[in-house]
């Protein structure tokens, strides 16, 4: 069995040597007690810490490497916005929806980087995955008649008619995956960060109301939270982040 023990003490020692030569395997014997001790490779990288702005709206993130090839990013995001639009929603009626919307979240991601070892742009690529806590991510839309509606010789006007307001909500927590581009250096200690994913949105609530002749539009809320969650949980995102290097011994 001692034997059988230091064969495989033998193998992993090769195999450390063979990823990294210049960090030995050392092995000790206490009694019938084989110890092995395998060495971690710290990051030669150095922690920053920025600013972000993207899809996901404007933010802070700070950055501390925790092995050669792996990374920890934790930060916020807020994406507040508002749109109105004219839509068709009937083939000869014009719709006017006001959309406000906010997005905000803490998020924690992991960066993998395979190829620290190149000399190329290569050594600069990270594959990540993370989770995020949206604790806001609603959106609130209006929607009305832009133009008179005409029954027989009667017209009607838009606040004659009523609104629908609908509201939605994806709070919660979620998983993200992407990729991207570590420490493009800019400046002296300034470098650029590019990262590209998505995250998977928790199951939204949604509620529709009406007022006056849109009042009986209760009923689809059932149908407009099904579409959501079949349709809407996917959120892309693109980001840039501008960090300052905090070590300045950075190899």
């Amino acid at each position: 069995m001692k034997k059988l023990l230091l064969l495989c003490c033998f193998l992993l020692a090769l195999l450390q040597a063979k990823a990294n030569p210049v960090a030995p395997l050392d092995l000790g014997q206490l009694g019938d007690t084989i110890v092995v001790k395998i060495p971690i490779e710290k990051s030669n990288k150095a922690m920053s810490a920025g600013i972000s702005i993207g899809t996901q709206g404007i933010g802070i993130e700070g950055q501390m490497p925790v092995m050669r090839q792996w990374q920890v990013r934790l930060g916020t995001t807020v994406l507040p916005f508002s749109i109105t639009n004219d839509y068709y929603a009937f083939p000869t009626r014009v719709t006017v929806i006001n959309t406000d919307a906010l997005f905000a979240k803490l998020h924690l991601i992991v960066d993998w980087e395979p190829f620290t070892d190149r000399q190329t742009i290569l050594n600069k690529v990270a594959i990540s995955g993370g989770l995020s806590y949206f604790f806001e991510a609603k959106t609130k839309s209006r929607m009305k008649l832009r133009d008179p509606y005409y029954y027989g010789d009667i017209e009607l006007g838009p606040d004659d008619v009523g609104e629908l307001l609908v509201k939605s909500e994806w709070k919660g927590f979620a998983p993200y995956a992407g990729v991207g581009l570590n420490r493009l250096r800019l400046h002296d200690a300034f470098k650029l960060d590019v990262t590209m994913g998505a995250f998977y949105l928790s199951s939204p609530s949604a509620n529709i109301t009406g007022t006056k002749m849109l009042e009986d539009n209760e009923q689809n809320t059932f149908q407009l939270q099904k579409n959501l969650k079949n349709y809407y949980r996917v959120m892309p995102s693109l980001q840039f982040s501008i960090n300052y290097t905090i070590d300045r011994n950075e190899k």
